[in-house]
C-alpha cells in the first residue's frame, strides 16, 4: 500500500502531467483494488478507483469542457490509498526483506 501512496503522490507532485503520465495511477488502483478484495471496501472507495481507472482517457474529455477533475479524483484517490496503508497491521509490514512479527 505504500507503493500506491508513493505513485499517487508523485503523480500529484508534478506540476506538468500529462495523459501518459497518468498510467501511474493504474498500478495505484490495482494495488488498492487488490487489498480491498481481501479487507473489504470503504464507502465510495469503488467508484472513485473505477474514476481513476479511466483517469488517463477521460482527463482529455475533462480538460477540453473546462472541468479540470483530474486533481480532485488523484486526491481522493491518494486520501483512500494512505488510509488503507495506515490501516495495515504492523505484522505485515515487509522490512529488509524479512516479515516482522
Amino acid at each position: 500500500m505504500r507503493l500506491a501512496v508513493f505513485l499517487l503522490a508523485s503523480v500529484i507532485a508534478t506540476p506538468y502531467v500529462h495523459n501518459y503520465d497518468l498510467t501511474l495511477c493504474s498500478f495505484a488502483v490495482l494495488l488498492v483494488l487488490l487489498d480491498g478484495k481481501r479487507n473489504g471496501y470503504r464507502p465510495g472507495e469503488r467508484a472513485t478507483l473505477s474514476i481513476a481507472w479511466f483517469l488517463p482517457l477521460a482527463v482529455v474529455a475533462f480538460n477540453g469542457w473546462n472541468l479540470p477533475l483530474g486533481p480532485l479524483v488523484l486526491a481522493t484517490s491518494l486520501g483512500f490509498a494512505a488510509v488503507r496503508a495506515s490501516s495495515t497491521p504492523r505484522h505485515l509490514i515487509h522490512r529488509r526483506g524479512q516479515l516482522q512479527r
